[in-house]
């Protein structure tokens, strides 16, 4: 079963024009409707599945215009990245100053955070996928590059990763919850070699981005583990340790070195929270996978300039770089 199910079926005549807009403003984002149909007989019908971080959603309703303004954007801080696939009737999407005339079978991307405007030119039905456009590594010269231009489903790349988002989105209701990171990372990966810029040196920059990424979130989720090890990270990504300490290298740091100072960033936070009072700081620094206590107070001094206690005390920080 869906996550989300709306139909104006369910509404009376005169109420379903606003219904409609919240729906579309609960489930993705504000927007404006235009040129709504007053016969006794709309139809506008959504479906969605959310999983995580990601947002699977099936539409279908008759002609209509949504259009996201400013005064709209301000309504809401969430910005999302979408990938809308036309399954039926035609429709454009227009941003950044294009328009994308779409037919069945193309695919469009946008993002909330600017202002768009969406025209169905006759009853249609829409594939939409939204992931946080903060976890696609694209550059905003990219994002803005990419946006407003049809994309064929049907050939080439532009072919797979159409069919990956309507099979995607289809089945949502059937994917796991711990599997959404693993998706979203699959997705993103999928976006960013679509969509990145075409010279080899540009493309190579934002797949780097993109790996990267999905690196530092597998980092964060397992922060807490003691063991966890270069070998460990890079096989969860399917690369090399050889190439993972490579990557950490052109960010000049270390894979030993970023880990420690995520781990210590956790613990200073807890230090740091009332909430958390209660606790000894050796639970704070097991929590955050430290195992070595004493390895954990010298270099939480080495980093803050105070020991654990002395910042739970609230002695002032001496601000270090790392």
């Amino acid at each position: 079963m869906p996550d989300i199910a709306a139909s104006t079926d369910e509404v009376e005549p005169p109420e379903r024009e606003d219904y409609w807009h919240h729906v579309l403003g609960d489930t993705f984002a504000p927007v404006n409707l235009e040129g709504w149909d007053r016969s006794p007989q709309p139809v506008a019908r959504l479906e969605g599945t959310i999983r995580g971080r990601l947002l699977f959603a099936e539409l279908t309703a008759s002609p209509h215009i949504h259009r996201r303004t400013p005064r709209c954007i301000q309504q809401s801080d969430a910005a999302f990245f979408q990938i809308a696939v036309l399954t039926g009737g035609a429709a454009s999407l227009e941003q950044d100053g294009r328009i994308a005339e779409l037919t069945p079978g193309d695919f469009v991307v946008y993002e909330n955070s600017r202002p768009f405007t969406w025209t169905f030119h006759q009853p249609w039905s829409a594939s939409v996928l939204s992931v946080p456009s903060d976890a696609v590594p694209l550059s905003d010269r990219e994002r803005r590059a990419a946006s407003g231009r049809v994309l064929s489903g049907q050939h080439g790349l532009s072919g797979v990763v159409g069919r990956f988002v309507i099979d995607l989105i289809r089945h949502g209701a059937d994917v796991a919850e711990p599997q959404s990171e693993e998706i979203l990372a699959r997705t993103t990966d999928l976006a960013v070699c679509l969509l990145a810029e075409p010279d080899r040196a540009g493309y190579a920059d934002a797949a780097q981005r993109s790996l990267m990424t999905r690196i530092k979130t597998y980092i964060e989720q397992h922060l807490r583990d003691p063991a966890l090890a270069p070998t460990e990270i890079a096989a969860a990504v399917n690369i090399s340790t050889r190439y993972l300490h490579k990557l950490f290298q052109a960010e000049n740091e270390s894979v030993a070195l970023y880990i420690r100072r995520r781990r210590l960033a956790g613990v200073r936070e807890g230090l740091l929270d009332r909430r958390l009072a209660h606790l000894s700081i050796t639970t704070l620094a097991h929590r955050s996978g430290f195992g070595d206590i004493s390895g954990f107070n010298r270099a939480f001094r080495a980093s803050y300039g105070v020991s654990p206690g002395e910042m739970r005390r609230g002695h002032p920080e001496q601000p270090t770089s790392q």
